[in-house]
């Protein structure tokens, strides 16, 4: 018929397209931690820069405390020096004190000092007071002793703690540096 139209008579193509559905390309995860690595580490860059300045003021601080350690040292041999000395001068005060006293008791009686019961009474009497302060110069020596140790000890850390110390901040540094928070 007419005005019929046949399908052979429509146009060899088809009217309809199929859609283009063509993979996009993947997303460079690579490029893109690069990137962030590097915003990272930019933003980091101050704050490197504020763990490096502390690096010398931490090393002065360590040889200021190291100088005021060593500067103690004197002063300890010299304040145990002191109580040394003052035991020893109240041992002798007290032996001549005893001394006397015993001389007058002997005197009083007519016996001579040069005899031999003399010094045998005063030793009986003043021994006691002679273990006592041998026993209190023994104490103070072994102080003496322990606090001198005691400082040497807070010398000889004092290099160690300051490696530490830099150690830590330069850790943190080497992280930040790598990107890190």
């Amino acid at each position: 018929g007419v005005g019929k139209e046949d399908w052979r008579d429509q146009p060899s193509t088809p009217s309809y397209s199929a859609p283009n559905f063509s993979t996009p390309a993947a997303p460079d995860y690579t490029a893109i931690a690069r990137e962030q690595m590097r915003l990272t580490q930019e933003a980091n860059a101050p704050v490197v820069q504020s763990f490096q300045a502390q690096i010398p003021t931490t090393q002065k601080a360590f040889a200021q405390s190291r100088s005021e350690l060593e500067a103690q040292k004197d002063p300890l041999k010299i304040r145990y020096q002191n109580i040394s000395d003052e035991l020893k001068r109240r041992e002798k005060g007290e032996e001549t004190s005893a001394r006397l006293n015993l001389g007058r008791e002997f005197g009083a009686r007519g016996i001579p000092l040069s005899s031999g019961i003399y010094e045998q009474t005063f030793g009986q009497q003043f021994d006691p007071r002679r273990e006592y302060y041998t026993g209190q110069t023994k104490d103070v020596g072994l102080a003496q002793t322990q606090d001198e140790l005691s400082l040497a000890n807070q010398i000889a850390r004092n290099p160690i703690e300051q490696e530490e110390a830099v150690g830590k901040i330069n850790s943190l540094i080497a992280q930040l540096q790598a990107g890190g928070n």
